[in-house]
């Protein structure tokens, strides 16, 4: 500045001195200076010039001294105020008037976050994201309010932790009010916050802990008088929450019969020498009077001095721990005499001396007290003695042991005990034992019934089938041999059906006494059930002695039987198997037996047959069969073909017989030699039976709406088919619906039919047949047993001959007799005549000459699909005649 001054004084001068030299204007009468004045002047003026000059430089320097030492304590000052930031961690913040963050000491080192980032409301990004709105709003009210701010809350720091903080701000003001900004700081709070929690979550499960236990707390200053009470001490004693506690509040409750012995040893003492104490006595709530149990427990508090100066405490009510000790006890009282009621003792055996003390009842039940247990053991049972000696080893091993054993009694009785015993300590066993004989001889009867067959007293099924896997592993061990034999009783059933189920009975019981006297202690005879019995010889060399053995048990079982006066003999089909000739497991065993056992009832029962593989390869067949024929049933494959049957005088059609055909896929048209067998099986020759009735009555309907009329149809019943009750009644059914009149439809039989076990319900169905105007034809007469009695006993309309004596009737003069004869007696009982197998004309000739009416065979027609009747009946109408020595028609291609 001194400079500056001296700068424009030198001006001025220098203005002055030319001034000075300039010449004067004569014109304006000016007078000059003069040349010493001026000289004067100029010295004047460069002296002040001077001296200011000198003066100002002085100034300078000072001022820029000072300014130096302002300049340097001001960047000590915010180097210190820095440093101050730094070391106490706190974080500054400035924010506008409007709370957008300007700039910030320390929040990058604490969040992670840049200028730019936490800029404006960028900060609020890393604010945990369940305080974010808590945060705003306090903030926003700060704002709104112009006043401090505080607020607790989470930030995210760089590893990705959220951390609590607490943030504060105040405002800074112009004089006129208006903020200028904000100013504030934030500090890590976490250790405090998590320390808060934890004595939160403590102080939470104390008070879940009392509630739970329901303890109260009592606290009594000895000093001043004072006393608190928990809510649960209140609730308690039965005291109102604002009530006031007095000195003789709690002992007002006690019970006065409890009273004097608490005195002022408990609860409201003023002093005690007891430090600690705890009693259960009764309280009479104060609200309600209730008799109540508690349990105090308290501690004295002493000063310096050893005087006591406070005193804290518990109480809980235990009334129901106090019942449930009274019922234990009554419990007790009521198990001592239950235990004398049930004939058992409780004992506790000393392990270290093998001392068994026993409850008083020991002694009535077994004659003996307390006392070593030798003394025990001595009476066991010589053959559970040493399992019951390992009684108390047993018990070691899992802690707990059960067990049942015979007791010698001292009058020789044997009763049976069960034992149960339990750990109680390393040398310590406790236990009970009861008298279990009655339980014994229930559960051997129980056996004996449910093993055995009410009726005959043999095993059943199950005892059986133990004895006989029993014998098959002591076989298998020792090389040695177990056959079987299965049991039928042949015509069981009409014993019953005649002499009534009683004689059935007798006979069952006495085919079992028969079969036990024929076996050895070895053996086993059982009752499967029904007429079948069961024997296991474990000692036959072979199994031909077996068969040999069996031919012995059908003689025996054919000797006489005499019951009320009715004399009659059983007879027996057997099946035979052997281990190890035929099977190695009872299973296969028992299959193959039961195989051999069908196979003697199908060669004409009474007999005994040994199994063999071909026996199984002919079951399996037949099995299979059975499944070839259901599935041809579900596809429709099983189907009638129509062989018509012949006037032999007139050449009419009479009518058809249905004869059962198989569509095979692969083998084309079967006939029943190929399936036939399923017929002796009910349930499938039920199911064929009816498939093929229902295919017949639909193919008649066809042929009869196409204005034809196909004579009597004719459909052959198996014996299996009349075990169905309802037989009758489902083809009248099956014919109405269709609409079929009952004059074209006939019924086939064959003798077995007549002759079976079930020929009293055959007999019924034919004659409610019969008596519907259903024909009722006798096939293959002459084959079987038939006898004229049969003939009378059931309603037959029609005979056919077999064609076994038609195929030789040209050559053979004994068929010829045959047939003549049969035809005769038909005509003798105006039943009709039909021969079967015709197939020349000579045959055919032959037949008119003996008078047989009608024929049937390939001499007219082969049997043919339901497609060809109608083609075949419209180039034969029925009724036409021909002469009797010409073919009737061409066989259908």
């Amino acid at each position: 500045m001194g400079l500056a001054i001296a700068g424009m004084h030198y001006a001025a001068m220098k203005g002055a001195i030319l001034t000075a030299h300039s010449p004067v204007d004569e014109a304006h009468g000016l007078a000059s200076l003069s040349q010493t004045s001026l000289a004067i002047a100029v010295a004047a003026t460069t002296f002040s010039i001077l001296f200011l000059a000198l003066v100002a430089a002085l100034f300078d320097r000072r001022f820029a001294a000072l300014a130096e030492r302002e300049a340097l304590a001001l960047r000590e000052s915010e180097e210190r105020y820095r440093a101050l930031l730094e070391a106490s961690a706190v974080v500054v913040w400035f924010a506008a008037p409007s709370g957008m963050i300007t700039r910030s000491h320390g929040w990058t080192k604490l969040c992670g976050q840049t200028e730019s980032e936490y800029a404006d409301l960028g900060w609020l990004n890393v604010v945990h994201p369940d305080d974010q709105g808590r945060v705003i709003s306090l903030w926003q009210r700060a704002l709104s309010s112009a006043g401090f701010y505080q607020g607790e809350f989470r930030v995210r720091n760089p590893n990705g932790e959220y951390r609590w903080v607490l943030a504060s701000a105040v405002p800074r003001k112009n004089p006129d009010g208006t903020i200028l900004e904000w100013v504030g700081g934030i500090s890590n709070i976490h250790a405090r916050r998590l320390a808060e929690e934890r004595l939160q979550a403590s102080e939470q499960r104390l008070r879940l802990a009392i509630e739970t236990t329901g303890l109260g707390i009592w606290d009594v200053d000895l000093v001043t008088g004072e006393r608190e009470w928990t809510p649960e001490t209140r609730a308690i004693v039965g005291v109102a929450p604002d009530a006031p506690i007095k000195p003789d509040t709690f002992m007002n409750c006690v019970h006065p019969d409890d009273r004097g012995r608490v005195g002022k040893r408990d609860y409201g003492a003023s002093s005690t020498s007891e430090r600690g104490y705890s009693d259960t006595y009764r309280i009479l709530r104060a609200d309600t009077g209730e008799e109540r149990w508690v349990t105090i427990s308290g501690r004295t508090l002493t000063d310096d001095n050893g005087q006591p100066v406070r005193r804290i405490g518990t109480i809980q009510d235990v009334t129901q721990h106090k019942q449930a000790e009274d019922a234990l006890r009554g419990s007790e009282e009521r198990l001592g005499l239950a235990l004398y009621a049930g004939r058992m003792f409780a004992w506790e055996q000393n392990l270290a001396t093998n001392y068994v003390t026993r409850s008083p009842h020991a002694q009535t039940l077994l004659g003996v007290g307390s006392g070593p247990l030798s003394e025990f053991l001595e009476r066991v049972h010589p053959d559970d003695r040493f399992s019951r000696s390992q009684f108390v080893d047993r018990i070691n091993a899992g802690g707990v042991e059960t067990m049942e054993f015979r007791y010698l009694l001292r009058d020789g009785k044997t009763i049976w005990l069960g034992s149960r015993g339990e750990q109680a300590g390393p040398d310590r066993i406790v236990g009970v034992s009861f008298d279990i004989t009655d339980r014994k001889m229930a559960e051997a009867e129980l056996w004996r019934v449910a093993n055995h067959d009410a009726l005959t007293g043999l095993p059943n099924r199950a005892l059986f089938q133990q004895r006989l896997d029993h014998a098959l592993d002591e076989a298998a061990k020792n090389c040695g041999r177990v056959s079987l034999l299965l049991f039928d009783l042949d015509r069981f059933k009409d014993v019953n059906d005649a002499l009534g189920h009683d004689a059935g009975d007798a006979l069952l019981k006495r085919t079992a006494a028969c079969l036990q006297s024929s076996v050895r202690g070895c053996d086993t005879v059982a009752r499967f059930g029904g007429d079948e019995f069961a024997i296991v010889f474990t000692q036959l060399p072979t199994v031909e002695r077996a068969y040999e053995r069996a031919q012995e048990i059908i003689e025996k079982l054919r000797e006489p039987f005499v019951y009320e006066g009715r004399t009659f003999a059983s007879k027996a089909s057997i099946g035979i198997a052997a281990f190890p000739d035929h099977g190695s497991t009872s299973k296969d065993l028992l299959k193959d037996a039961d195989i051999a056992l069908y196979r003697a009832k199908a060669q004409g029962r009474n007999c005994a047959v040994i199994y063999t593989t071909e026996l199984r390869a002919a079951v399996e067949q037949r099995l299979s069969l059975g499944h070839d024929v259901r599935e041809a049933l579900s596809r429709g494959h099983i189907i009638p073909f129509y062989q018509p049957k012949v006037c032999l005088s007139t050449g009419k059609i009479i009518g058809f017989e249905a004869l059962a055909r198989w569509q095979h896929p692969s083998k084309g048209i079967l006939t029943p030699a190929s399936f036939g067998a399923i017929f002796n099986e009910p349930e499938p020759a039920m199911e064929v039976g009816r498939h093929l009735m229902a295919r017949v009555a639909s193919d008649m309907r066809v042929w009869l709406d196409a204005g034809l009329n196909p004579g009597r149809v004719a459909v052959n019943l198996s014996a299996a088919e009349f075990m169905q009750p309802d037989l009758a009644d489902y083809i009248l059914l099956l014919l109405a619906e269709k609409d079929i009149p009952i004059k074209n439809f006939e019924v086939e039989v064959t003798e077995t039919v007549l002759l079976g076990r079930r020929s009293e319900v055959a007999a019924a169905t034919l004659e409610q047949l019969h008596q519907q105007g259903v024909l009722i034809a006798l096939d293959d007469f002459g084959t079987g047993y038939a006898s004229l009695t049969h003939l009378k006993q059931f309603p037959v309309d029609h005979v056919k001959i077999d064609r076994s004596f038609v195929m030789n009737l040209e050559r053979d003069v004994g068929d010829e007799a045959i047939v003549a004869a049969v035809v005769g007696l038909g005509r003798s009982l105006n039943l009709q005549v039909t021969a079967e197998g015709v197939e020349t004309e000579g045959q055919a000739q032959r037949l008119r000459t003996l008078g047989c009416q009608n024929a049937q065979g390939y001499l007219y027609a082969k049997p043919m699909n339901a497609a060809d009747v109608p083609a075949f009946l419209s180039k034969r109408m029925i009724g036409t005649h021909h002469p009797g020595n010409i073919r009737l028609v061409d066989t259908p291609s």
